[in-house]
């Protein structure tokens, strides 16, 4: 009986150590969290990555929805707005980045893909003044 009442605890703390938590959070901050729907269980995964209630608002208000969407373009310095037009143009934030670091807006990736240009066509072509066929 003494052993599984060790375990039964053991068991009890270590399931309260990792459970999620506001701590370290002022009441400001768990209301601003509360306003825009974010749970105690999904606010660690937005603090760890360095966002701020407002921020993710702005994630929100674009139609991103979770932290598995938001945090890789966060991650990757896209604006929401401009993540917003990536993604509708069809690009992943991996894609995305690629056709950005080569100064492409999304609108233009776009364009080149809608013609159906891979990203080295459409930087060589645009090296040569061209554009595609609209």
């Amino acid at each position: 009986m003494r052993k599984f009442l060790i375990l039964f605890f053991m068991v009890l703390l270590s399931s309260c150590a990792s459970a999620p938590s506001w701590e370290g959070m002022s009441e400001s901050e768990i209301s601003n969290w509360k306003d825009i729907g974010v749970t105690v269980e999904q606010v660690g995964t937005y603090v760890d990555a360095g966002l701020k209630p407002e921020q993710v608002k702005l994630w929100f208000e674009q139609g991103f929805n979770n932290a598995n969407e938001i945090i890789p373009w966060a991650l990757n310095k896209f604006t929401p707005e401009d993540a917003a037009g990536w993604k509708a143009s069809g690009l992943s934030v991996e894609g995305a980045f690629q056709w950005a670091s080569n100064k492409f807006s999304y609108s233009e990736a776009k364009m080149w893909r809608d013609e159906n240009f891979e990203l080295d066509d459409a930087i060589d072509n645009r090296a040569k003044g061209l554009s595609p066929v609209k």
